[in-house]
């Protein structure tokens, strides 16, 4: 019986375990001069029609402090960044995105966001994007 109540504790570490190496650090690209620019992968979004939603994107960036251009690409028809021209001039930065009230409903959209440094360095990742009717 005792061995039972360790048992149970040490599969919930494990998992703890698996689950924090799952989410490390990305390896991004590298450029001249040991110059390093990665993206983080976005967490999923989901907005409804006619409203907006935030989108935190983080970047790892080594011997870079120019600010990093982002763009993204195929997202649903209706749906559009905001501030698609605002830069990262830090390791993270906040982004809107508005759905229209037309915008086509989607479940698990892959989005596609890149981050764009000097001398063409970029590094692209996806997320998950669902467009819901308005409540």
């Amino acid at each position: 019986m005792p061995g039972r109540f360790i048992m149970v504790p040490l599969v919930a570490l494990i998992a703890v375990l698996v689950l924090t190496a799952c989410r490390r650090e990305p390896e991004g690209v590298m450029g001249e001069g040991e110059v390093v620019l990665a993206l983080h992968e976005p967490d999923d979004v989901t907005i409804r029609r006619g409203q907006t939603a935030e989108i935190r994107l983080m970047v790892r960036r080594e011997n870079l402090t120019d600010p990093i251009r982002i763009s993204f690409e195929n997202l649903p028809n209706g749906v559009e960044a905001v501030d698609s021209d605002k830069q990262i001039v830090g390791d993270e930065g906040t982004y809107i995105l508005e759905a229209g009230d037309d915008a086509d409903l989607v479940e698990g959209h892959i989005v596609r966001v890149t981050a764009q440094g000097p001398d063409n360095l970029s590094h692209t990742e996806e997320f998950r994007i669902d467009v819901l009717e308005q409540e």
